[in-house]
């Protein structure tokens, strides 16, 4: 973003809330009450020669830790004292069929602001952990095998999550099956070089 602000607060003194910090350090920017005890975050344009807009209720593009607030009341008392920065632009922008005067960019120490609540338009998800590469067993039985005499009860036998062929028409896969004997089943799942998916599903017998 061009002409941003940027205001590190551990170079000031601290206040205990976000509004308190806005109306003693940050420069441009405050809060205005709209109705029934809500309010906006306003930012003053650059080259502006109206502190207030006239009464307009544009309200400011507020983002906490890459979150959007849409709800600027939920800030008023939030505990400044864990913000690390907070970033000000003072040029319109539009964001979808939204026009906002500025943007209000915080960052918090530990970067792990939540809203407090779901409403109407947000959306919650709970996003899984990246899996960690995984090895897995695969044992390799030989006549030198010193591991034999121990049981083997696998019910998995083989996963082989990434399987190239490059210029080979063909591969050859081995795998040992363990003790368990009955019915298993092979699944093979990928995609062509021209995106193809392919889904392939036998059975064979272990006895």
């Amino acid at each position: 973003m061009k002409n941003k602000l940027v205001y590190k607060l551990d170079d000031y003194t601290r206040f205990k809330t976000l509004r308190e910090t806005l109306v003693e350090i940050v420069n441009n920017v405050w809060s205005k009450k709209i109705n029934n005890d809500k309010y906006i975050f306003q930012v003053r344009m650059e080259n502006s020669t109206n502190d207030y807009f006239d009464y307009s209720n544009i309200k400011a593009l507020v983002i906490v830790d890459g979150i959007m607030v849409q709800d600027h009341t939920i800030l008023m008392n939030y505990d400044a004292r864990t913000i690390e920065s907070i970033k000000i632009v003072r040029n319109k922008y539009v964001y979808g069929e939204e026009i906002y005067q500025g943007i209000i960019e915080i960052f918090t120490k530990k970067g792990d602001f939540k809203l407090p609540y779901s409403k109407l338009g947000i959306l919650n998800y709970d996003l899984p952990t990246p899996t960690k590469h995984i090895i897995y067993y695969k044992p390799k039985y030989d006549e030198l095998d010193t591991n034999k005499h121990i049981p083997d009860f696998r019910y998995q036998l083989l996963w082989e999550p990434n399987i190239t062929f490059q210029d080979l028409k063909t591969k050859e896969i081995e795998f040992f099956t363990s003790d368990v004997k009955g019915n298993f089943k092979l699944t093979l799942k990928g995609f062509t070089e021209n995106g193809k998916e392919v889904s392939v599903e036998k059975n064979f017998i272990v006895e």
